[in-house]
């Protein structure tokens, strides 16, 4: 930590003992790159200048309900988010066992058709087996 960071915390420390609100303290020491401690303290204090005055409290009102908006907004996306991969899951599943049942389906088929393809072949061998045994 150089000289000017140390500078720097004593001078956001003793803002905050003042009772500076600390995110105006952050707001300003944010923007980086200012090396003038009495150029810092005179933004400090023309932020809450400002902040305090009719048109601040309106610009930080509008802020705060945009920021909401913004909130509520992502909350629906995820949650259309939510919907959609339980619609898209459901849809797998349903595909998935429509797909077993028909594998099902034609695994009982195909056995179905070795079964008559043996009960053809054991028709075939009947007479022979049995003019045999006669005879």
């Amino acid at each position: 930590m150089d000289l000017l960071d140390f500078f720097a915390e004593r001078l956001k420390q003793h803002l905050r003992d003042r009772g500076v609100r600390h995110d105006l303290i952050s707001a300003v020491f944010a923007r980086g790159g200012e090396d003038d401690l009495v150029r810092l303290l005179a933004r400090v204090d023309a932020l809450r200048d400002f902040l305090n005055s009719d048109d601040g409290a309106n610009l930080l009102t509008a802020f705060k309900r945009a920021s909401n908006i913004v909130r509520i907004e992502e909350k629906k996306d995820r949650a259309v988010t939510t919907v959609s991969r339980r619609s898209e899951f459901r849809k797998r599943r349903k595909k998935a066992c429509a797909c077993a049942r028909a594998r099902r389906r034609t695994d009982r088929a195909s056995l179905a058709g070795e079964r008559s393809r043996r009960d053809e072949r054991a028709r075939r061998l009947r007479p022979p087996v049995d003019a045999s045994s006669t005879g």
